[in-house]
């Protein structure tokens, strides 16, 4: 895979697809639920982005982003349980 662009734990390859922890990319609530924002155009962090950057990186940040809070929350309720 010819990497494209990379932010945090996830890559972008040459035919868009992306690359990053195996148990956040199977999830239902992981990669699929934010590409599903993205897509539709409810990606804070795509749509405010600064100005010139990359809209490449733009959605590595929004998924990196999202995996750090989704990663958080699972660590967070295995240790309530």
């Amino acid at each position: 895979m010819a990497e494209v662009a990379k932010v945090g734990r996830f890559t972008l390859d040459e035919h868009g697809r992306v690359a990053g922890p195996r148990v956040y990319m199977e999830a239902p609530d992981g990669f699929a639920a934010v590409k599903a924002d993205i897509e539709a155009g409810r990606s804070t962090v795509v749509m405010m982005g600064p100005a010139g950057t990359p809209f490449n990186t733009l959605v590595l940040v929004a998924i990196q982003t999202h995996f750090a809070g989704w990663l958080g929350a699972r660590e967070l309720l295995g240790g309530v349980r």
